[in-house]
């Protein structure tokens, strides 16, 4: 599980949904959440939140230029890749964090994947869950 330490700079709210921006390292992230402020009090501006989305959400965009639905796209590096017969295992590496992502092994072969490649990182609003962020004391 990918697992990154952001601050709400938005909520907006209707009804029982609300999409949450929230940045880290620079990168506004975009979640869609069945929860308001008003039955979660941490979605506020300025409230320390953690992001949770699991490795096989992650997509891979090699030379991205387009538009495209998905609003969280993060250049990303991939520092490392655990190959395997059936999914293989990228590290990608942002200068503020690095998160993983799980794709076919078919995938990194059409891609043309190599650790060192530049490419951009592209997750759903609606497969990034939050929490509030407790601090490690």
């Amino acid at each position: 599980m990918n697992k990154l330490t952001a601050t709400i700079v938005d909520v907006l709210s209707s009804g029982t949904l609300s999409q949450v921006s929230a940045e880290c390292g620079g990168i506004v992230f975009s979640c869609v959440v069945l929860e308001t402020p008003n039955s979660t009090p941490f979605l506020k501006e300025g409230a320390v939140i953690d992001l949770l989305f699991k490795e096989t959400e992650v997509s891979i965009a090699v030379n991205f230029n387009g538009k495209i639905s998905l609003r969280n796209q993060i250049p990303v590096t991939i520092s490392r890749i655990e190959a395997h017969p059936v999914l293989s295992i990228l590290t990608l590496q942002h200068p503020q964090f690095s998160i993983t992502s799980i794709i076919t092994s078919g995938s990194v072969k059409r891609l043309e994947l190599y650790e060192g490649l530049e490419v951009t990182a592209l997750i759903k609003a609606n497969e990034i869950s939050i929490m509030e962020h407790k601090s490690d004391v």
